[in-house]
């Protein structure tokens, strides 16, 4: 609909009682593409609180959504049940569908760093003051051997430039790598673990990398490896060392 936006291969608009299930239900290389309800994308960066939750469905004509993905997702909610985590959109429930997945999150506060970054160049000390806010947030989960593990800016709720909430945590383990070139910004901002299908367990050091991925590409305006050509540009991620940022 016209309410709707694409970012990173999923549809993104005001929640609906019953989303989507064509279009962006796609799968390639047995991974489940994801469709999301997510707050009003008319937000600005001083947007105020959705009181809708966070929906994020994936689902296959296949029914390849692992169940084992599932379970370790389940897991680590639980988990992160136990840990003081302010920074982290907290996950409601996980459902396993007939052919896939749906994952429930609390409301996200805000607009995306995805957003912000189309009409906004942070500065220096803007984005190093960014990156501090995530790791925070990040901390109380790699303390305990937990990890996002596909950190990007879609996923990165602000307002006024602080942090409200790191959302997604862990879909990954249900999601995999990004399924087509139109998830370019997913595939840049995936650590090599991923990209090579060793997605479990997810590790602190996942973070590390995302984290950044992402301040190169809030310092440099652009990310360290691009093509447009999907398989070059995993190439690069599984082999080659970043593109100097003067290049």
């Amino acid at each position: 609909s016209a309410d709707d936006v694409t970012i990173d291969g999923a549809t993104i608009g005001r929640p609906r009682g019953d989303l989507p299930t064509d279009g962006a239900d796609s799968v390639t290389k047995n991974n489940a593409a994801p469709t999301v309800n997510a707050n009003d994308e008319s937000l600005s960066a001083t947007g105020e609180a959705s009181t809708e939750p966070r929906i994020v469905e994936f689902r296959s004509d296949r029914g390849i959504v692992p169940l084992t993905g599932i379970e370790r997702l389940e897991k680590v909610v639980e988990e992160l049940q136990g840990i003081d985590t302010p920074g982290i959109l907290a996950i409601q429930t996980v459902e396993a569908l007939d052919d896939g997945c749906r994952v429930v999150m609390s409301p996200a506060s805000g607009a995306t760093l995805d957003q912000l970054l189309r009409s906004h160049r942070p500065s220096w000390s803007e984005s190093l003051n960014l990156i501090v806010q995530i790791t925070e947030a990040l901390a109380p989960t790699h303390e305990r051997g937990l990890a996002h593990g596909c950190l990007q800016p879609s996923r990165i709720f602000l307002r006024n430039l602080q942090l409200t909430r790191i959302a997604d945590f862990g879909l990954c383990l249900v999601a995999g790598v990004p399924d087509s070139v139109r998830d370019q910004e997913s595939f840049a901002c995936t650590a090599p673990e991923n990209v090579s299908g060793l997605r479990f367990p997810l590790t602190p050091q996942m973070d590390i990398y995302g984290v950044g991925i992402l301040l190169y590409r809030l310092i440099c305006g652009r990310y360290p490896f691009r093509s447009d050509s999907q398989s070059e540009l995993l190439r690069q991620i599984m082999e080659d060392a970043p593109q100097p940022p003067r290049q």
